[in-house]
């Protein structure tokens, strides 16, 4: 039978032709965003193991040191160095006591009566960083907030201070104490801990609290800021 096509290919087989070219490129579509999703994800995986190895090297360090307040250092990690930022739960400002209605509203609370309220119905459950600073919508409370107050808060008063640096090791004691930690790698991955220093030798201090998260900077803006009992 003669070619009636002339050499040109029918209307039938390009449609075929052009749908196929189009099921090759979803799938090759499909295929490079489970590809980049894998990225992300062993990204994380290995963030979430390095930053679980920087929490046992700063409890450890932490657990003889003699520094107090606010304490600021550096870890080396498989995914490079970790900032840590440690702060005494004893230095903030009590729970029970309630916190003063012009320190709240200095933190750009709108409705500090009602923070008042929901601080003190917690103030026998240890609240965690997290439900803490989800009390209010002031982005100032929300970063700062868990700094300046806590339910193992002992004082009165309490002030975020800029963090000092580790004191000598091996003459201290934190025992029983517990600790909010914080270790940050330059990504973002943030591994948030309170901790209570147990004293045992294979480990400085049990986690009572975990948060695992990307977040940017923010703490900087924290100094200076202050709260005393209502």
């Amino acid at each position: 039978m003669a070619d009636r096509s002339g050499g040109y290919v029918s209307g039938a087989a390009l449609a075929v032709v052009l749908a196929m070219a189009m099921i090759a490129g979803a799938v090759t579509q499909r295929s490079v965003s489970a590809l980049r999703q894998a990225q992300r994800d062993m990204a994380m995986l290995q963030a979430d193991y390095a930053l679980a190895g920087a929490q046992e090297q700063a409890a450890a360090r932490l657990a003889g040191d003699t520094g107090g307040g606010r304490l600021a250092f550096t870890v080396e990690t498989s995914a490079g160095s970790a900032a840590i930022e440690a702060e005494p739960e004893r230095d903030k400002l009590r729970l029970a006591n309630g916190v003063a209605a012009g320190d709240l509203a200095a933190l750009g609370v709108a409705d500090p009566r009602a923070l008042q309220a929901r601080l003190t119905a917690l103030a026998d459950l240890y609240p965690s960083p997290e439900t803490l600073s989800q009390l209010a919508t002031a982005p100032d409370w929300r970063i700062c907030g868990a700094s300046l107050v806590s339910g193992w808060g002992e004082a009165n008063e309490a002030t975020v201070r800029t963090p000092g640096r580790l004191g000598a090791q091996g003459s201290g004691s934190r025992l029983g104490q517990v600790w909010r930690l914080r270790a940050r790698l330059d990504s973002g991955w943030t591994d948030e801990r309170l901790v209570r220093f147990v004293g045992g030798d294979q480990q400085a201090a049990a986690v009572i609290w975990r948060s695992f998260r990307r977040q940017g900077e923010g703490g900087d803006r924290c100094i200076g800021k202050k709260a005393k009992s209502a």
